[in-house]
């Protein structure tokens, strides 16, 4: 894994505020791959409602948050939306 993988990894108290702040700050030069890593440790952690959060409000940007916003849907049983 790459070095920002494993501080991702690391880091399991990611909370969304802390990922809209570095996403804002970084202006979208942030890789949408490592977006979506940060929704699914959130996921992982049982922080649910965090994550839909941030795939939502990212859905429309990539298609990788958008597919990561049904994977958290999927695995929460509820439909596609």
């Amino acid at each position: 894994m790459s070095n920002d993988t494993d501080a991702a990894v690391e880091d399991l108290n990611t909370s969304l505020v802390d990922v809209h702040l570095s996403v804002d700050q970084l202006a979208g030069n942030e890789d949408d791959n490592e977006l979506a890593l940060k929704g699914v440790i959130m996921v992982l952690n049982n922080k649910w409602q965090e994550s839909t959060e941030l795939f939502d409000k990212y859905k429309e940007h990539s298609s990788i948050m958008h597919f990561g916003g049904a994977f958290v849907n999927y695995m929460q049983g509820k439909p596609l939306q």
